[in-house]
């Protein structure tokens, strides 16, 4: 009813609009009267239009009949076609997608039997078979590589141009990518193909029909040739686009994660975790410099039948010890070529002959192997010379982390040394009184302590004299101890003795035949004799305390009062006071 309504008003005022024109048409044509006459029409106009388009919008904006829906049966349901997510693939599986989509169809342009197309291996210096399609499969040569300079295909690597035989004679080693006594083929054509102006392949068909070839078959093989450079080329822009990425991140989460590592067996853990998975090894095996002419086995991952971690083994005899004669990494692409089994790691070795790969870099300080780190993998060729040399990098940050725990190492065992006497210090005397106390406790077993403590008789050592002191002290002190004692350096005079297997009462007449010999000795310092004299308190494992802060806070009090008895004096914590007048 709307939509009518504005017909009708659209209509009316288009009647109106010819009697204004009608009318309009007999005034005179000044110019007064002619601006009347079109300010008039536009007018009227104007408001037409906008009726005009009022309409049209509103019937545009009313709602439109809903559609009639198809009638279902109940528990019915409207399926939607998933939408195929794009699946992340490498760029060999891309160019191998690529040829086995052109194969067909250069097979059937050309009419011909077999395509075949062999790429240059510049390492091996041989033709590698990267794809072919054929109709005679069981000829086909079971081996993917060939010497660069057997027959047709190496006349087209040699003179970088196309070649056309369609008479071929009966000559087995015309074609290398077949087998047995003759050809099953009768013409053959190749063309090169280029990467960056350098002929990396050839890209071969055949028939078994002879004159099956014309120029223009050339012509066209020449072109699919050009085309696989073109894919090449592609192909080589986002391998070396992925490869940089990879190497990027490997070598950033590597350097990231390594920092994390507080020891070397916790760093061996890391490597054989992190480089196994991306390297794709299935063995990992690290080995250390054990003598001139000795090496270690420190860590292994998978395949360990017939060798273990500690297992030692000399340098002239496996793989591993010539990367650590030679200082060289060495990279073994394929061992299944090799007649005999090559052995690792020593001579009489089990053969794991299911790796058929092998990548060892050397790790190296001073132009000296330390370590080697050797990956092996079961498929052939699974390491390639850019992980040669990922892994050469990881080995300096891995030398870095060594060196570092090295360093570490010696730390804490200065941290645990005096360096006056060699003695163990505060530090190193808690931890081993910690175990002895466990040790004692758990077992039933009887152990003492005894502070010592050392006083010039003169009273007029000071500064650098007394660390000389008692050193010299130290000296005569150390060969009238047990063999199961521990002495350690509490401070620049006081000493602490730990008698294990001894309780208070056994311990001291050792303790007094000590005192007896260091009131004997003298000590020269500096153009001076001086004479020491001790004073000791006791304490016994675990009666007086089974913690270190209580068995020195008695063991202080014991010598404190056996100070206060004279010098040489022993005195056990509330059970016994012995004195000794020099």
């Amino acid at each position: 009813m709307v939509a009518l309504g504005k017909k009708l008003s659209i209509l009316l005022f288009i009647v109106i609009f010819l009697l204004t024109g009608f009318f309009l048409s007999f005034l005179p044509n000044s110019p007064v009267h002619v601006a009347v006459k079109l300010v008039t029409i536009l007018l009227v106009a104007g408001v037409l239009v906008y009726l005009i388009n009022a309409g049209d919008s509103s019937q545009s904006d009313s709602p439109s009949p809903p559609k009639p829906q198809e009638d279902t049966e109940v528990g019915e349901t409207h399926s939607i076609a998933p939408t195929e997510e794009p699946t992340d693939k490498s760029v060999e599986e891309h160019f191998q997608s690529f040829l086995e989509a052109l194969f067909p169809l250069i097979k059937q342009t050309l009419v011909c039997n077999t395509v075949v197309l062999l790429l240059i291996n510049f390492y091996k210096k041989k033709f590698h078979i990267r794809h072919r399609l054929s109709d005679f499969d069981d000829r086909l040569s079971r081996t993917a590589f060939f010497p660069l300079n057997e027959g047709l295909p190496a006349i087209v690597l040699k003179n970088r141009t196309t070649l056309l035989e369609n008479r071929l004679p009966e000559n087995e080693h015309l074609l290398p990518y077949y087998e047995g006594p003759e050809l099953p083929v009768k013409s053959f054509i190749a063309a090169p193909v280029f990467f960056n102006d350098r002929i990396i392949g050839v890209l071969c068909a055949d028939s078994e029909v002879e004159e099956s070839f014309s120029r223009e078959d050339l012509l066209i093989l020449k072109q699919f040739g050009d085309l696989l450079s073109i894919q090449l080329a592609c192909s080589n822009k986002l391998y070396e686009y992925e490869t940089e990425n990879w190497n990027t991140r490997v070598l950033f989460d590597f350097s990231k994660s390594i920092l994390k590592v507080h020891s070397i067996a916790e760093l061996w853990e890391y490597l054989g975790e992190n480089l196994s998975s991306e390297f794709g090894a299935d063995r990992l095996s690290i080995c250390e410099r054990a003598g001139d002419h000795q090496i270690r086995l420190v860590y292994l991952t998978g395949h360990a039948e017939g060798i273990s971690p500690g297992m030692e083994f000399p340098d002239n005899e496996g793989l591993i010890g010539w990367v650590f004669r030679k200082n060289q990494p060495l990279l073994v692409e394929d061992f299944s070529t090799k007649t005999n089994y090559i052995p690792r790691f020593r001579l009489k070795e089990y053969p794991h002959r299911q790796l058929q790969s092998l990548l060892a870099i050397p790790v190296t300080r001073e132009d000296q192997v330390q370590y080697v780190i050797c990956l092996e993998s079961s498929r052939v060729a699974q390491f390639t010379e850019q992980h040669k040399k990922i892994l050469e990098t990881m080995a300096n940050l891995i030398l870095g982390v060594l060196d570092r725990q090295e360093i570490l190492g010696k730390m804490r065992e200065h941290a645990q040394i005096d360096p006056a006497t060699q003695l163990g210090n505060a530090r190193a005397f808690r931890t081993h009184l910690e175990k002895e106390i466990a040790r004692s406790t758990q077992f039933g077993r009887p152990c003492c302590l005894q502070l010592l403590k050392v006083h010039p008789v003169r009273g007029e050592v000071e500064g650098d004299l007394v660390q000389r002191l008692m050193g010299e002290f130290v000296s005569f002190t150390l060969p009238h101890l047990q063999p199961t004692n521990y002495i350690f350096r509490l401070s620049d005079d006081l000493f602490a003795i730990i008698w294990p297997e001894f309780s208070a009462k056994v311990a001291l007449p050792e303790i007094d035949r000590l005192n007896e010999a260091i009131a004997q000795r003298k000590a020269w310092i500096n153009g001076i004799v001086e004479q020491v004299t001790t004073a000791s308190g006791v304490v016994e494992i675990p009666a007086h305390g089974k913690s270190v802060s209580q068995l020195l806070e008695k063991a202080r009090q014991a010598l404190a009062k056996a100070e206060s008895e004279g010098p040489n004096s022993v005195a056990v914590y509330q059970t016994e006071e012995i004195n000794q007048g020099e």
